[in-house]
């Protein structure tokens, strides 16, 4: 059975195809908070009330006639200084830097928009793209923007509910941010069908985002082919980010017709069977079937490898590689990583054990130093 990341459990309901007429984003707000909790309204109404002199909401958490009203009037003159002031409250829940990954949601969202000259153009391929969501076939091309976000939609959409509830919240901000700091906006999606279609692709866009982020310490990114890749404990990938770019290299023998499979949490090589199935089957929704997970004997020791003059060497070396500098560190590092790839690949077809393990965990140390 192969190890997919299966699809969506709540797939959120396309809500935008009612009837049309002129509206202020502070309707759609209400829409939107009809169906937040009311920790989330007061975390990100604060402001706005702050801003506009409203001193209550509803108990319904829908936002007040007032707000509405003064909204209505306000909010063309104020964008700048509201988006201010919800940042100046909610920055530390939603930091682009952290984890809450905002503002990479929201430029994701500007991509998408221009690169339809229509409201109608987007809409007709969101659609299109959803209704092929099963079809996970790779596309023949990828080199222009809609093949691209076609290839984009059709993503892992799993999550827990807990997950769902998180990145709710973290969609209302994207969609505050992109209503308050982008101008061009106002025109383009300037009824009300329009805004609630905006809402649900600011959810849909943080729903795909958060589902598949390949991240290291300094890099992150939606890397579509490799959306593909499966995760096995016993990989045959092993991937580092360069620049802009996620690399994979083999370290297993790879036939025409096998499936490429890379490890979505390498922090866990160690860890015991029972935690690597706990974590997989809680964040991604699978068990892992590997030959290191299915192995009852495991865990597997190679005394050949052991003996190896390029083990013992990296042994040693790995104790001090933090220690490295600059240009030197990167010869280094560089003639490391040849050692790595050599030992993987000698004993490319042998069985997975743990000095595998411990070789693929030092090549990725190495990259994270190299790159």
């Amino acid at each position: 059975m192969l190890n997919r990341r299966y699809p969506i459990a709540h797939q959120s309901k396309m809500l935008w195809k009612k009837e049309a007429s002129g509206t202020s984003y502070a309707d759609i707000f209400e829409e939107f908070n009809n169906t937040a909790s009311a920790e989330l309204v007061s975390a990100i109404l604060a402001p706005l009330r702050k801003m506009m002199g409203v001193q209550r909401i509803h108990k319904s958490n829908k936002i007040s006639t007032e707000l509405r009203e003064k909204g209505n009037e306000m909010f063309a003159k104020r964008k700048w200084r509201f988006a201010m002031e919800c940042y100046s409250e909610i920055c530390g829940r939603y930091d682009p830097d952290d984890d809450q990954h905002v503002q990479f949601i929201v430029r994701s969202i500007v991509l998408a928009v221009n690169a339809f000259t229509s409201y109608e153009n987007l809409i007709e391929f969101v659609e299109s793209a959803t209704k092929e969501k099963n079809d996970k076939r790779v596309p023949h091309s990828t080199t222009d923007m809609k093949s691209k976000y076609r290839m984009f939609l059709k993503q892992n959409q799993w999550m827990t509910e807990e997950e769902e509830k998180q990145w709710f919240s973290i969609a209302y901000a994207v969609f505050i941010d992109i209503c308050a700091t982008i101008p061009t906006f106002d025109t383009k999606f300037d009824t009300k069908d329009k805004k609630r279609f905006l809402m649900h692709l600011c959810l849909m866009h943080t729903y795909i985002i958060n589902c598949n982020l390949f991240q290291n310490k300094r890099k992150e990114g939606i890397y579509l082919l490799q959306g593909h890749f499966s995760h096995f404990c016993a990989h045959n990938l092993v991937r580092y980010f360069y620049e802009n770019k996620s690399v994979c290299i083999t370290s297993r023998r790879i036939k025409k017709g096998d499936q490429l499979f890379v490890t979505h949490n390498a922090d866990l090589w160690d860890q015991p069977r029972d935690m690597r199935q706990s974590f997989y089957l809680e964040r991604f929704g699978f068990q892992c079937e590997c030959e290191k997970c299915e192995n009852p004997s495991w865990p597997v020791s190679s005394k050949q490898i052991q003996s190896e003059q390029d083990f013992q060497f990296l042994s040693k070396e790995m104790k001090v590689l933090d220690n490295l500098d600059d240009f030197i560190e990167f010869k280094k590092c560089s003639m490391l990583e040849q050692k790595c790839l050599n030992i993987l690949r000698k004993y490319q077809d042998s069985q997975w054990c743990t000095e595998l393990d411990i070789v693929s965990h030092w090549l990725s140390e190495i990259h994270q130093v190299m790159y």
